[in-house]
């Protein structure tokens, strides 16, 4: 068998086409049992030609229980009714608007009950009827099986239809099975029928199957085009199988099949995908040496995968190599481009992109708005966002969900909660059908706002009920945490009436919001024990609160007893949980414990990131403990660890203080290297050291100084 290991999946759908089968002939056959005993009379009236013809015609009108009499009347004359005549009743019939496959597969019944046995015509005449007219799949597969037992074999078009009818109805049970089928009959099915059926098995998550199919196929000698195979290799890249998808890559090379460009370049997204930057590069330069020239999705991965790891050099690079290569991008490129461009907070390089795809004929789209929104909002520029998108609203831009959602949330940012709750209400009555995230925004805001009373308001909104949708976990837990910090437990209590009202449980965020409103440590305890016993089970995030409170309110010993706790009951701390204990203790001086937990922290393979080293450098500093700072900073370097602007500030700050002011043009120009600043902060230390006497000995370091203020002012106004 070529595809024996569709045995499991197949075996029980095969017991119940049989089962179907004998089911459908014993239905068949009671349905014509009272049409099939009609009282013969003197045949004398019609000859057999008028008979035929009368049959023919009361077939082809859809009166089957007339065309049945018609062809009763035929046994009055010798030697009829024949096959033929059975085969011209159900062909008629079939092109009839009444055709019922019922009633041709009980003729069907009745042929092989009391004869005239079927022929070949007979089967290709119901799998038509079965396949063409009526898109019964099942009927079809259980016709042609009925076929090659009675000895015919069913056509390679009527089992082509089969197959293609069962991928487009996204029945993979039957599609294999079809497919089957074909190959023990010795039919290959054609190229275009192959693909779609690979390409549905991987979007539907059944790359074992596709492979399966794909190793039948060569099992059986046919020579596959890369449009068979490529979406085996695409879906292995996607699901992080890249090296599966290689071993697989370089097999069907072996064989002499000839990859092309979308081959290659899922082997390009698959190593982007898991930052193996190196085989990427090597991929690449592979298909060109093929002869295979990279096309602009080949190129949209490659950047993509770059800018993602904060390759920009690289970046530039393969751009150019794009142009000199003559490819041209696309809209979805630039977005992407677009997206890196906002994420930096380029305005300039926005504004050059925004004019050449102006000039390339490319009009921006949601996407567009979306990428140029979603970058500067994370980078903190709400206003540059509302100004931008709202100025493209007003032209008649077409925007979606997303890029929605991205204007409420600036808004939301910026303290204007009521401004976008106006908006999303003029967004419904244009057309906009706002999700519970849209509405989740707008709630977040209020309790940010501390507007307690219009986030209870849009809570009981009939808009919510009236989109089909209703307040969610998320919208409580919302509301629910900014009544726990502001301890109102009226609204607390108010809140878990409704969510009991509407069936939806306290999930562990929940819980975790309550704890801000227990005082003593001995109550956080027992809720952490009812959890871990009763659930919902509490996570890590849910200790990192509680350990974050306790050293806030300067209880770092009682957070290292959570954390000993923590690790005794099986919960594993991440590398948040150790930066909240680390800088709780390094601000109470408890160095030995910070000894303690960074043994901890590698013994369970995590590293010290930017906060880590940060809350190192921050507490060095307050000590006044110059060595300390620069070997924290030295280990940063040597980690490829990018420092945040906050610790820059820190140490310039103490070395201000010590009056090292040699250093200071060094590592101002690694701040701007480093893409973290100067910010607004260092402006304000720099104007303060620059008012100081001592810097007018030392020109070089105020001359440095004073670039950092130009330059931090440019980059405000940018």
């Amino acid at each position: 068998m070529p595809l024996r290991a569709f045995a499991a999946i197949l075996q029980s759908h095969r017991r119940s086409h049989k089962r179907f089968g004998r089911a459908l002939l014993k239905l068949s056959s009671l349905a014509l049992k009272s049409d099939s005993f009609i009282e013969e009379t003197d045949s004398s009236t019609f000859d057999y030609g008028e008979l035929r013809r009368r049959m023919q015609g009361n077939a082809a009108s859809g009166d089957f229980r007339q065309a049945l009499s018609d062809l009763n009347f035929m046994k009055n004359i010798p030697g009829k009714p024949t096959v033929y005549d059975f085969n011209a009743l159900i062909y008629h019939y079939s092109k009839s608007k009444h055709a019922s496959l019922d009633e041709m597969m009980g003729i069907y019944s009745r042929m092989k009950q009391f004869g005239p046995k079927p022929c070949g015509s007979t089967f290709n005449t119901l799998l038509r009827a079965a396949v063409v007219v009526v898109g019964d799949v099942n009927v079809g597969l259980f016709l042609a099986r009925e076929m090659c037992q009675s000895g015919f074999m069913p056509s390679f078009t009527v089992l082509s239809k089969m197959l293609k009818k069962s991928i487009i109805a996204m029945n993979l049970v039957d599609a294999l099975e079809v497919f089957e089928f074909m190959l023990e009959l010795g039919y290959i099915p054609m190229e275009p029928t192959l693909s779609a059926l690979t390409w549905l098995l991987c979007d539907l998550g059944m790359t074992s199957e596709a492979c399966l199919v794909f190793s039948a196929l060569l099992g059986k000698g046919h020579f596959c085009s890369p449009y068979t195979y490529n979406p085996i290799l695409w879906a292995l890249c996607k699901s992080d199988r890249t090296d599966t998808a290689l071993r697989l890559f370089y097999l069907i090379r072996k064989l002499g099949i000839v990859h092309n460009a979308c081959s290659y370049t899922a082997l390009v997204y698959g190593f982007g995908l898991a930052g193996r930057l190196n085989d990427m590069y090597h991929c690449l330069n592979e298909m060109r040496s093929n002869g295979q020239k990279p096309n602009v999705k080949t190129y949209t991965v490659v950047l993509k995968s770059l800018y993602d790891s904060g390759n920009v050099v690289k970046a530039r690079k393969i751009w150019a190599e794009m142009e000199k290569d003559g490819c041209e991008a696309d809209l979805y490129l630039y977005n992407v481009m677009l997206r890196e461009q906002s994420k930096r907070g380029s305005v300039s390089g926005i504004s050059k992109l925004l004019q050449i795809m102006d000039e390339k004929g490319f009009s921006p789209d949601p996407f567009t708005y979306a990428a140029l929104g979603g970058g500067f909002l994370n980078k903190g520029k709400q206003k540059w966002v509302l100004e931008f998108l709202l100025n493209e609203i007003s032209k008649g831009c077409e925007v979606d969900l997303v890029v929605c959602n991205i204007i409420l949330r600036s808004l939301c940012l910026v303290n204007r909660s009521k401004e976008a709750l106006d908006i999303l209400n003029r967004m419904i009555e244009t057309g906009v059908k706002p999700s519970n995230v849209s509405y989740n925004i707008i709630l977040h805001g209020f309790c940010r706002e501390n507007n307690l009373e219009e986030a209870v308001g849009l809570l009981d909104r009939f808009q919510w009920t009236s989109n089909g949708y209703g307040p969610d976990i998320v919208s409580f837990n919302t509301l629910f945490s900014a009544a726990c910090k502001q301890g109102n437990s009226a609204l607390r209590r108010k809140v878990l009436c409704q969510m009991e009202h509407r069936g939806v449980e306290l999930d562990v965020i929940s819980y975790s919001s309550w704890f801000c409103t227990f005082e003593k440590f001995s109550d956080c305890l027992s809720l952490l024990e009812n959890m871990t016993r009763n659930g919902p089970k509490p996570t890590t995030v849910t200790f990192n609160l509680l350990l974050d409170k306790l050293c806030k309110n300067r209880q770092p010993r009682r957070a290292l007893l959570l954390y000993k706790y923590m690790r005794e009951s099986g919960f594993v701390p991440d590398i948040a949980t150790y930066n909240i204990l680390i800088l709780g203790c390094l601000k109470r001086g408890l160095i030995s414990n910070v000894n303690h937990l960074v043994r901890d922290m590698f013994s369970l393979g995590l590293k010290p990131d930017a906060f880590t080293y940060g809350a190192y450098i921050s507490g060095h500093c307050r000590e006044g403990n110059q060595e300390k700072v620069f070997e924290q900073w030295a280990l940063m370097k040597q980690n490829s660890v990018v420092p945040r602007s906050v610790v820059y500030n820190q140490t310039l700050v103490m070395m201000l203080k010590r009056g090292n002011l040699n250093d200071v043009t060094e590592f101002l120009k690694d701040m701007v290297r480093n893409n973290s600043g100067p910010d607004e902060v260092t402006c304000d230390i720099v104007r303060q050291a620059l008012s100081k006497s001592r810097l007018k000995s030392c020109p070089e370091a105020a001359k440095a100084l004073e670039d950092a203020v130009c330059y931090a002012h440019a980059k405000s106004k940018s």
